[in-house]
């Protein structure tokens, strides 16, 4: 009966042990998301600094203001992206946190 009750015991220290290590895989998957995203932004945030460095054309609906355009909206886009998955990734950090308090 004792060894029953150790092996239990193992069996749910493994369960939380597993549990622990995919919410740090999915938060390093998130941190690593993370960074693609800041890359992304920070190319389009160079982009759109160039288009407004450009002298603006007579005409508004040129291509340019068009990409200009795009490039706001998909600059908006990433940043919205960027704290959502900041917002996760916090969730998660405390998520281990808690985790591995309770294994301790």
């Amino acid at each position: 009966m004792i060894k029953v009750e150790h092996l239990k015991e193992k069996l749910i220290s493994q369960a939380q042990e597993v549990s622990r290590l995919r919410s740090e895989l999915h938060r390093d998957l998130l941190m690593v998301e993370n960074e693609r995203l800041r890359q992304e932004m920070r190319r389009c945030e160079a982009e759109l600094q160039e288009l407004r460095t450009k002298p603006a054309g007579p005409c508004p609906g040129c291509e340019h203001s068009q990409e200009s355009a795009q490039l706001r909206d998909k600059l908006s886009q990433l940043q919205l992206e960027m704290a959502e998955s900041k917002g996760m990734l916090s969730e998660l950090n405390l998520e281990v946190q808690q985790k591995t308090d309770r294994l301790a």
